[in-house]
């Protein structure tokens, strides 16, 4: 396993090459918390079409960020990444914490 530390400014790259079914399309004026904001809806229709490998990828890839992040990558995953699926989920009436249970239901 690849243990180098993952740089604030490589995420989005990243993302890209890791989950290769999200179309990141974004400006340069885009943050990286934007875009996570975008995945979070992503991992949403996921979870609805119950495609479960997809959304234990985006949960991987989440969870890479969190071990191997310098302190602001580990703090987009957190509120950029995590606080979106809370907020996008709920919105839509999906209550987040489905995300962590085994299989999609």
């Amino acid at each position: 396993m690849d243990n180098k530390l993952i740089n604030y400014n490589d995420v989005v790259n990243l993302l890209g090459s890791s989950i290769k079914d999200f179309k990141i399309e974004y400006s340069e004026a885009d943050t990286p918390y934007v875009i996570a904001g975008d995945f979070s809806v992503y991992l949403l229709r996921c979870y609805k079409a119950k495609s479960s490998d997809k959304l234990q990828q985006g949960l991987d890839f989440i969870e890479k960020l969190l071990v191997r992040g310098d302190d602001k990558t580990k703090e987009l995953a957190i509120i950029g990444f995590l606080e979106s699926i809370q907020n996008h989920w709920g919105n839509d009436q999906t209550n987040p914490e489905n995300i962590f249970c085994t299989g999609v239901s």
